[in-house]
């Protein structure tokens, strides 16, 4: 089963919150600077490999959702994830990594590239920490 162990808003520009549960609207993130733009996923598997690495994402990238036991792999673009009433639609799995990051240069794999996603509200609701996701194809 997989669950979210981790939420994470932007209130205002660089600035990141840790809350317990929050609410998501066709618009994105209600309460984040970036309402507008796309949920981002991580697996939290992947977020404990980035610690030994010094890629720019390591100290840069953070998700709105971490989540434990998600298969990323399995993870298609389109598929949608249920999130207690919330709907989210797949639009991406894994980051590309940007040209001035040392690990593109090295034969090190960022577990970004195949360790998050990212997604569009397709209907909104209140998750929360704790929370089951489950996947399903179109």
């Amino acid at each position: 089963m997989c669950e979210i162990t981790k939420l994470v808003i932007a209130p205002t520009k660089g600035s990141r919150l840790s809350v317990v549960r929050l609410t998501l609207t066709e618009q994105g993130i209600d309460g984040d600077c970036h309402a507008g733009r796309q949920i981002s996923l991580v697996s939290g598997e992947a977020v404990y490999a980035m610690r030994d690495f010094a890629g720019n994402c390591a100290q840069r990238f953070f998700a709105n959702i971490v989540t434990l036991g998600m298969d990323y792999a399995q993870i298609k673009e389109g598929m949608h994830l249920h999130i207690e009433d919330a709907v989210l639609q797949v639009t991406s799995v894994g980051k590309r990594c940007h040209d001035i990051c040392k690990m593109r240069a090295s034969s090190d794999e960022c577990p970004l590239r195949r360790g998050c996603a990212f997604a569009n509200v397709v209907h909104g609701g209140t998750i929360g920490v704790g929370s089951s996701v489950s996947e399903s194809s179109l």
